[in-house]
């Protein structure tokens, strides 16, 4: 496979459009969203409307359809927000940045930033909640059975959207009720009756679950809720639960991510922070995931300590203590379960996260390591935007952390231009997982054919995409650290 032609045949539809946008603004071609039925894929899986959104094509999408308008949760006004570094992001704007392209690629990004905007409007006649991560609606609709669309899928829709925080998340609610009614319970039977076979099926089904239940809690932090304020006593409740079967310990995740890592952005004084490593250092990650697993919690508190925050740091210490004493608990109670539902999970979810990580901050510009552009990537076509609520949007999610995962594509296209300038980096066909793997294999050249070029990136060679991509994931001097932060180490 060449990552730098290759489709996935089930591209969220999100993403079929920027790639198409920034396929298009390299060789001016219109790519206005084609409106024939005969354009759709049958295998698109994106948790959006079909890739036809014209509002007669089917019968879910109009106003008098299976999923009207919901009055109970009221839509966000379209606003300009303003990150913690100044940079006003535009979250709604329908006019893109085109300075320098032709009228017939201006009109197409018009056209296709009204479209997406549409699919994500509550209010429009086209929007469609994401129900499911592996199948989108209009896929469901074709192939259920006619009577199971209309009197099971659509009734529990219109229920989920009234527990949902916001219309467009369904998703979250079909998957607290898939971890309560088959994560729960199993893991109830093996402490109560183990087998080997049960024990190894329940870790299988738990590492496959866990980087979407991750996804999904820290969108539960951004928002501080993921269902609605009837609900607030299941919202605040159901982590304590979930939390050690999928191999977090309680509310590190909302200390060390909202309340640390997203303020210190990578910096000298980030616990977790990839500036002091080579990242295309196979020996440096093996530091970093040493540090990461057993020296994060001790770091978190004691910086909270350094910055006179006393209750963040009580707090997180009390959160990440507890919980490894209630698994140890759990094991002397029960080691074989245990070490299948507890140990094992958090084994899986701890390397998972370093490993992200390290993917997620390969690449800082020595020249602006403070810019968000800069500092980190954006990914796209690729499978953990549709199963992990658009992660590989890191750089949107960056510049305004408390953006809705499903508008991320549609600030990306609406912001390209800023992208350019910023010479921000996109890739495309990997995930962050396999970019940490190629970075530490020095497999640059793999990673180059990833590399999406944008803005003045397009004129460079494949050779020089790879000096490029060499030149972001140096290690800092102390030097470097004082010329940059003004931080004497």
């Amino acid at each position: 496979m060449d990552p730098s032609t290759y489709r996935d045949p089930q591209l969220p539809l999100p993403d079929q459009w920027v790639i198409d946008h920034l396929l298009a603004r390299e060789d001016g071609r219109d790519i206005t969203p084609k409106s024939s039925p005969s354009t759709r894929h049958d295998s698109t899986d994106s948790g959006y409307a079909s890739e036809n959104p014209d509002p007669h094509h089917s019968s879910y999408l109009h106003e008098e359809n299976h999923f009207p308008n919901s009055d109970l949760i009221k839509r966000e006004e379209p606003t300009h927000t303003r990150s913690r570094r100044g940079e006003t992001i535009h979250t709604d704007d329908h006019e893109p940045q085109s300075v320098g392209l032709s009228k017939t690629h201006h009109d197409s990004d018009v056209n296709t930033i009204f479209q997406m905007s549409a699919l994500n409007d509550p209010e429009s006649t086209i929007f469609v909640p994401t129900v499911f991560t592996t199948w989108d609606v209009h896929d469901l609709e074709a192939h259920l059975p006619r009577f199971v669309f209309d009197h099971v899928l659509t009734p529990y829709v219109l229920f989920a959207q009234k527990l949902a925080r916001r219309p467009a998340d369904v998703v979250f609610v079909t998957h607290l009720i898939l971890y309560f009614t088959t994560c729960v319970p199993s893991a109830i039977i093996l402490f109560c009756n183990f087998t080997w076979l049960h024990a190894v099926l329940h870790l299988v089904y738990q590492c496959w679950l866990i980087p979407t239940y991750t996804s999904m809690m820290h969108q539960h932090g951004h928002d501080r809720a993921i269902l609605n304020s009837s609900m607030d006593w299941l919202d605040a409740r159901f982590p304590y639960a979930l939390d050690p079967l999928m191999g977090h310990t309680w509310n590190t995740h909302y200390f060390q991510h909202l309340k640390h890592q997203l303020v210190e952005s990578n910096g000298p004084d980030d616990i977790c922070s990839t500036i002091w490593y080579e990242r295309d250092n196979s020996q440096h990650l093996a530091q970093y995931i040493a540090r990461f697993t057993f020296l994060t919690w001790f770091g978190l508190a004691q910086d909270f300590f350094k910055k006179a925050q006393y209750g963040n740091a009580i707090l997180a210490l009390w959160s990440e203590l507890s919980a490894l004493v209630f698994v140890a608990e759990m094991t002397w109670l029960h080691w074989r379960a245990a070490l299948f539902v507890l140990v094992l999970p958090m084994v899986f979810t701890r390397f998972m996260l370093t490993i992200e990580t390290w993917g997620q901050r390969a690449f800082v510009d020595g020249k602006a390591p403070n810019s968000d552009f800069r500092n980190s990537v954006t990914l796209i076509d690729v499978q953990c935007n549709r199963h992990r609520f658009n992660a590989g949007y890191q750089t949107a999610h960056l510049l305004n952390p408390s953006r809705h995962w499903r508008d991320h594509p549609l600030t990306f296209l609406n912001n390209t231009r800023r992208y350019e300038q910023e010479r921000a980096l996109v890739f495309r066909n990997i995930d962050f997982t396999r970019l940490a793997y190629r970075l530490v294999r020095k497999d640059y050249e793999y990673l180059a054919k990833c590399m999406i070029p944008i803005g003045q990136q397009t004129s460079l060679s494949m050779d020089e995409r790879m000096e490029l991509l060499k030149s972001r994931t140096s290690a800092f001097s102390k030097s470097d650290i004082k010329e940059k932060w003004g931080k004497t180490v």
